[in-house]
């Protein structure tokens, strides 16, 4: 097992405007899929998104879901939420979010490899900027 590359991100949020590109695909995204903020843990739906998702990228990740979010172990410090992506009732991502009093970080997004034309990691990146920024 491998080491999936991080890339360290920073960004003053409220201070952080969407480029023209990004808010035209959240503005079609929201059109088309439900997003809700859930309490994270790892629901047997996401592991078989995971699944899908592992099975399509051209990079190694961690075998499962569990232990890509806890390392193999059930404690976590920070609170996670999920941001689930839905197109009507099915599953199409769901992202990983630790928030904190004054940062946040975005930990994972996995998405349907069914739904890869709406940009789905992009637009879960731009739903937890704007998650972030509200709280």
């Amino acid at each position: 097992n491998g080491y999936a590359p991080v890339f360290w991100l920073r960004y003053m949020l409220q201070q952080t405007k969407f480029s023209k590109s990004i808010a035209k695909l959240v503005a079609k995204n929201d059109q088309l899929f439900t997003v809700r903020v859930v309490p994270a843990y790892v629901k047997p739906e996401y592991e078989a998104l995971y699944e899908k998702y592992r099975n399509f990228i051209d990079f190694s990740i961690s075998p499962s879901l569990y232990e890509s979010l806890y390392n193999s172990s059930p404690f976590n410090f920070f609170e996670t939420v999920a941001l689930e992506i839905r197109c009507s009732k099915q599953l199409a991502a769901v992202g990983f979010i630790d928030v904190g009093n004054k940062a946040s970080a975005g930990i994972l997004n996995i998405y349907d490899p069914t739904f890869k034309k709406y940009s789905l990691g992009k637009y879960a990146i731009a739903k937890k900027i704007t998650i972030a920024k509200a709280a």
